[in-house]
């Protein structure tokens, strides 16, 4: 046997110990928030593992429970915070391999397909689905018939599934659109009439619906309310605004309920912009470093973390045998009303905090 023969033996069997330990260490816990999470591709072949994923915490070979949050992506601010309220969450707890399962922006079935096969590959007892359940509630049962727990936080499933389904999923902690809604009129009115300002017409602007913000609004006080339904078009939305409010001398308050909000766009247009009261409904960072400015009066909180916090923490009580009904099965997720003074949840520096977390653990994010 020649030289040449036996070096490429060598370099074969180092090749194959090599890749057998890489396949170990990205499935393994990683032990520290630099951990970065998994972008996936934007597609699935049908022989593809799901890729690795991001955990925060430090857990012992004795651990055995896995745990996931599925979701489409780590890109966009809004899903950072979810996956950081669930790791975080889980990593408090000690008691879970916690792991997020990014499937990439497939096509629905194509990302479902992804997280069955993750579910099953990595022994999955219990996760987090990040969907509203209108389309993807057969996945959601086969899970229930395999043994694996689901709870779905944020989106309200009693707009998308009968009450007959509901025993498929262990909880369902939402975001209270209404609850929010009412609690952005009554810090805008207090405000306003904080400011000695008893009369005039406030602005609210949102995608398709108020959630009974301006019967709120009435029912409290003897202010206008213009509301302004926009479509998703930036250009179109704003230039709706602008001709229905601008030169309007009566506006005294806007409340802006867009997820891309467009307080920046038009913020010194209105004649009367330094006296308006502005009330935004999310807490991105540059609206929370808008309040701290004092270009925004106040903001009422969207919870993003709280979904994933929340939904780890009902996860883990369904994993050890509660079962809910009623409003114990859809409670409300908490919101906060922030402004510039605020302290803890209602101060600006706390949320701008878990952004600066969120990136740090997953990288920047878009809008």
């Amino acid at each position: 046997m020649n030289n040449r023969f036996i070096y490429s033996i060598l370099i074969i069997l180092l090749s194959v110990l090599t890749l057998s330990s890489c396949i170990k260490n990205s499935n393994r816990n990683l032990q520290n928030t630099s951990t970065s999470a998994i972008n996936s591709s934007t597609s699935l072949p049908q022989s593809s593992l799901p890729q690795s994923s991001s955990s925060l915490s430090e857990t012992s070979d004795t651990i055995t429970t896995n745990i996931a949050l599925c979701m489409m992506s780590s890109k966009y601010t809004s899903y950072q915070l979810v996956q950081l309220g669930f790791l975080e969450k889980a990593a408090e707890m000690r008691e879970y391999n916690a792991e997020l399962c990014v499937s990439g922006e497939l096509p629905v079935q194509d990302m479902l397909e992804y997280f069955d096969h993750y579910i099953k590959e990595n022994e999955i007892e219990g996760f987090i689905y990040w969907g509203s359940g209108a389309t993807d509630f057969d996945f959601i049962k086969d899970q229930y018939n395999n043994g694996v727990q689901t709870v779905i936080p944020y989106f309200d499933l009693k707009m998308a599934i009968s009450e007959s389904e509901y025993m498929y999923v262990g909880g369902n902690p939402i975001s209270n659109e209404y609850g929010r809604h009412i609690q952005a009129a009554d810090i805008l009115v207090e405000q306003l009439k904080t400011r000695g300002i008893n009369s005039g017409s406030i602005v609210y602007y949102a995608p398709y619906t108020d959630y009974g913000f301006a019967d709120r609004i009435q029912a409290i006080s003897n202010y206008k309310v213009i509301p302004i339904y926009l479509e998703f078009n930036r250009e179109k939305d704003i230039e709706k605004i602008k001709n229905m409010t601008i030169n309007n001398e009566d506006i005294i308050a806007v409340c802006d309920a867009v997820y891309t909000s467009y307080w920046n766009d038009l913020y010194g247009q209105y004649k009367n912009h330094a006296e308006l009261v502005y009330i935004s409904m999310y807490n991105f960072p540059e609206v929370l470093t808008a309040l701290k400015n004092g270009q925004i009066s106040a903001i009422i909180t969207e919870p993003y973390y709280e979904a994933g916090e929340f939904g780890m923490e009902m996860l883990d009580r369904v994993l050890k045998g509660e079962t809910f009904e009623g409003d114990a099965w859809q409670p409300a997720l908490p919101t906060y009303i922030v402004t510039a003074d605020g302290i803890g949840k209602n101060g600006p520096d706390f949320y701008l905090d878990q952004y600066a977390r969120a990136e740090a653990l997953f990288g920047p994010a878009n809008q």
